[in-house]
């Protein structure tokens, strides 16, 4: 398996279209990086390749406080795409789906859209696009009713 979940979840991780990339964000930072902790980086196209793992309650995210976080390297930040950075939804009408990713109905801005807010309207969105080709550390953040983005760890936004 090219990732696996070293969390105390240790959920099963199915990667789809997804190959390895020799780039590490740790060059970039004071943390050491070790292949054996670390495993390297994955690529995904943009289009047809992710990650994906079993519904379940961890991941329904309705009501509880929790971070998604990941390192990304995005090759166009300015490019007016859709690409999904983490989703729990096959169809947006289900309650409780969130998107948070790039979005074309922000000229490719990163937003997250929360199905209990609004189903056609972003919840939030990023004031500026997210820099190209630069490894960039993102957080979605919760705390009770405040939910926050942040940037290389600045937050960028509050709702």
């Amino acid at each position: 398996s090219l990732i696996t979940d070293k969390s105390t979840n240790n959920f099963s991780l199915t990667s789809i279209g997804v190959g390895s990339y020799p780039l590490y964000p740790f060059a970039l930072s004071s943390i050491t990086y070790s292949s054996s902790a670390h495993g390297g980086s994955l690529y995904f196209n943009g289009n047809t390749s992710y990650l994906s793992i079993p519904a379940n309650s961890a991941t329904a995210l309705s009501s509880f406080d929790f971070t998604i976080e990941f390192w990304a390297y995005l090759t166009n930040g300015s490019a007016n795409t859709s690409e999904g950075f983490y989703s729990n939804y096959t169809a947006f009408a289900n309650t409780d789906s969130l998107f948070f990713g790039k979005h074309t109905n922000s000229s490719g801005k990163v937003q997250v859209f929360i199905r209990n807010y609004s189903n056609t309207v972003p919840f939030m969105t990023e004031p500026t696009l997210p820099p190209s080709n630069q490894w960039v550390h993102y957080a979605l953040v919760r705390s009770g009713s405040t939910f926050s983005i942040y940037r290389n760890g600045s937050r960028t936004l509050t709702a």
